[in-house]
């Protein structure tokens, strides 16, 4: 007579391993998978944007090499409707649908109305990236829809944005890929980037990218938006005319005036006092450079370095005396003997000890014909900041930097031309 073993089930105890084993497990894959299936979307936002950038020379060459202008009402990828299919400016990681009457990809608004011969880099040059399409604005944090012609905006601080207001993130970028974007450029070639939470000017600047020719077809526009960085700056590309301080320690500047400039000499004279103080003005103006090791240095061309005997640029300010606190930036009054588009890169730097922070707006203005332009953005302690802005005669042109508070710190490095 045969016994049947009795079947055993599993305990609880065991039940609970397995499913916490399977729950590890999962902990584990899931993220992987998620990260795999990005990575799968971002391989097919490359290809989306390579075939776009190849869209947009197509129809630069069929318009005598120049690029579209601004569509303003509508988006920048109606004019590509005959070159490519709609689907092409859908991203799969939005929500959305995009076409080209609403692209999830964002143009860099200075390609606008250019010529492609004006763009000297167009391997660094950004043509496309992946638009925010829920942009947060700072320093409100109010949502708002991308503009209607769907660019990569930059996004200027307040003049009124109180002490102390984070800077901005500068452009429309989503970092909707693996905490990162992707880019396209003017050459055609495409290119992932992980933002890792950095500005976007800064990351931009790092990669040596632009989003403006080092030159300039068209006057009064904002070249290079109010750049704050904490890294080494390098200004070899952008001239070797113009003014800048160069010695630490004492009065003394230096200038290669362009051949446009009629005036005998370059002067820089401050912002804010009563009356205005010139640079030579030795009982009011000192200059020097971040000593302090760990801050960041602007470095200058070969020439200038030789001319000047020094390797970084210093910057102008007050020597102690009741006006310190009066003092709001500093300034140069040019006059312009012609009507072609210039460029002056605006470079400043606060004292890594009290400079604090401050809100800094750039500015050129043709006082001749009333025609300005400018960038507003926070200057914070120890770091470089600088913007590129374009301008023409003839006539005199005010270049400006000037500060909403007022203290002794407020002065610039250089004023430089190309």
């Amino acid at each position: 007579m045969y016994r049947h073993a009795s079947k055993r089930g599993f305990t609880l105890i065991e039940l609970l391993v397995v499913i916490a084993i399977i729950a590890i497990l999962a902990a584990i894959l899931f993220p992987v998978f998620a990260k795999a299936r990005e990575k799968a979307r971002t391989n097919s936002c490359l290809n989306n944007q390579r075939q776009i950038a190849i869209a947009v020379m197509m129809y630069v060459q069929d318009h005598d090499e120049q690029f579209f202008p601004d569509s303003t009402n509508s988006a920048w990828s109606t004019y590509l409707k005959s070159y490519n299919e709609p689907t092409l400016y859908d991203c799969p990681s939005e929500d959305g649908r995009g076409n080209n009457d609403k692209p999830e990809y964002g143009l860099n608004e200075f390609i606008f109305s250019m010529a492609l011969g004006d763009i000297k880099k167009p391997e660094s040059t950004l043509l496309t990236a992946d638009l925010n399409m829920t942009s947060v604005t700072p320093p409100t944090g109010s949502v708002r829809a991308p503009d209607s012609n769907y660019t990569l905006r930059v996004y200027p601080l307040s003049p009124t944005a109180p002490a102390g207001t984070p800077s901005p993130t500068d452009l429309d970028l989503s970092s909707r890929h693996n905490n990162g974007a992707v880019f396209s450029f003017v050459d055609g070639h495409v290119e992932y980037a992980d933002l890792k939470g950095t500005p976007d000017m800064t990351m931009l600047i790092a990669k040596g990218w632009t989003i403006a020719s080092l030159t300039a077809s068209t006057p009064w526009r904002v070249m290079s938006p109010g750049v704050n960085q904490k890294t080494d700056a390098d200004f070899s590309p952008y001239g070797n005319d113009g003014w800048w301080w160069f010695q630490s320690w004492a009065r003394i500047s230096k200038q290669m005036k362009p051949s446009w400039i009629s005036d005998s000499q370059i002067w820089v004279y401050s912002v804010g006092l009563s009356p205005e103080k010139r640079e030579d003005d030795d009982a009011y103006f000192n200059g020097s450079w971040n000593a302090v090791a760990g801050y960041p240095k602007a470095t200058w061309s070969t020439a200038i370095q030789t001319a000047g005997g020094f390797t970084g640029l210093r910057w102008m300010y007050m020597t102690a005396s009741s006006s310190d606190a009066n003092l709001k930036g500093a300034q140069t009054t040019i006059t312009v003997t012609d009507s072609a588009p210039h460029v002056v890169t605006i470079i400043a730097s606060g004292n890594p000890n009290d400079f604090g922070y401050n809100t800094c707006t750039q500015s050129v203005t043709n006082t001749t014909t009333g025609k300005s332009v400018s960038t507003a953005f926070q200057a914070s302690l120890g770091n470089i900041f600088w913007s590129r802005l374009s301008f023409a005669g003839p006539g005199e042109v005010n270049i400006k930097c000037a500060y909403t508070t007022g203290q002794r710190y407020n002065g610039v490095c250089a004023f430089l031309f190309d």
